[in-house]
């Protein structure tokens, strides 16, 4: 009967404790829309563009869907140049395509649907925090077993697949990680005997 009284007993908190709980979740994860920053410090990105265009000669065109500000950590507008300015877009979930100096900004999930440059071999004069496609010529091992084995190393918005009658791999990543990762595929493919025709 005591143990019937208890579970009653929590039964009757866990209802009554439930509203606080919730206005308790709603305040710490905020709005559905906007994710809390937590306390982190932000930048209006006009303020920045306005810094990067008088630095690099870019102009900007901004989708709709990129915030007024964004998170910059101990960084503000005057500290920020081009590569700064890929590097904290890609932290917020955003990324560039360009044509000529006219650079537009759009949500990071989008951005295998846009132009990007296609290289066939290394480009320095690239940004590391461009977005490329790059393809991959193998010579010893087959290219569906590379791309398991390298696909964790890319992030979700970028792309790595095999073309086996051709021996390539097709890479969307930003440069950096494109280069880092091509570095560990050539390492793999020189390490690997020649493959009997």
């Amino acid at each position: 009967m005591k143990m019937r009284h208890l579970s009653n007993a929590v039964l009757v908190l866990t209802f009554l404790c439930l509203p606080a709980l919730a206005a308790g979740q709603s305040d710490a994860t905020g709005s559905d829309e906007q994710p809390v920053q937590l306390g982190q410090p932000t930048t209006p990105l006009a303020d920045i563009l306005q810094v990067v265009k008088r630095k690099s000669g870019k102009s900007f065109v901004i989708d709709p869907r990129v915030p007024l500000e964004l998170a910059t950590g101990q960084l503000v507008a005057r500290d920020f140049d081009y590569s700064t300015l890929l590097f904290v877009l890609n932290i917020n979930g955003f990324a560039v395509t360009s044509v000529g100096d006219t650079v537009s900004i759009i949500p990071l999930g989008s951005i295998r649907m846009y132009p990007l440059p296609v290289l066939y071999e290394d480009d320095n004069s690239i940004d590391g925090g461009e977005w490329v496609t790059r393809i991959v010529q193998l010579k010893n091992v087959p290219p569906a077993q590379v791309v398991p084995i390298m696909r964790p190393l890319l992030p979700q918005a970028g792309h790595l697949a095999a073309h086996p009658s051709s021996n390539t791999i097709v890479m969307v990543d930003r440069y950096a990680n494109v280069r880092r990762v091509i570095g560990l595929i050539n390492k793999i493919d020189s390490l690997t005997p020649p493959q009997d025709k």
